[in-house]
């Protein structure tokens, strides 16, 4: 059973194989999707401090948070 992952805007998570540091600035459905359809994917829009802007699907980021990729921390 893995970890609960509540992923929020200005929560920062810290990359442990490149040691960048990023900022989650909003919660987007993906254009890729559909109209016709029911299937939502949901991306965040990242800043990455030694990269750049980037977005990743909801899905990986949970993923990269539970495998220890990326450690999250809270935005309080």
């Amino acid at each position: 059973m893995g970890i609960c992952v509540n992923l929020s805007v200005g929560d920062f998570v810290y990359d442990t194989k490149s040691s960048d540091i990023g900022i989650l600035l909003r919660r987007e459905i993906s254009d890729t999707t559909r109209r016709d359809s029911d299937l939502k994917i949901y991306v965040w829009c990242i800043y990455w401090t030694l990269s750049h802007f980037t977005r990743y699907t909801e899905n990986s980021v949970i993923k990269m948070v539970e495998s220890g990729h990326l450690v999250l921390h809270k935005n309080i």
